[in-house]
């Protein structure tokens, strides 16, 4: 147990930092690039995952599923 929190715990701080750093730059940024980035990735936060399963998407079935006939 002692030793998953020491390996976890320096991992989520590390994490957790630089994630906040790239999503400044992302967010503050003026390019093109960054800005269809962060629209990319606000989209898939906005999507529920039920949508992809609607849609029949290969992604949604776990790969011991086989697809219907």
């Amino acid at each position: 147990m002692i030793n998953s929190i020491v390996v976890t715990s320096p991992s989520v701080a590390l994490i957790v930092i630089v994630s906040g750093m790239a999503a400044y730059v992302i967010a503050r940024s003026k390019s093109i690039w960054l800005k269809a980035l962060d629209l990319i990735l606000v989209a898939g936060f906005a999507v529920p995952g039920g949508v992809f399963e609607l849609l029949g998407s290969r992604w949604s079935r776990s790969p011991t599923t086989r697809p219907r006939r």
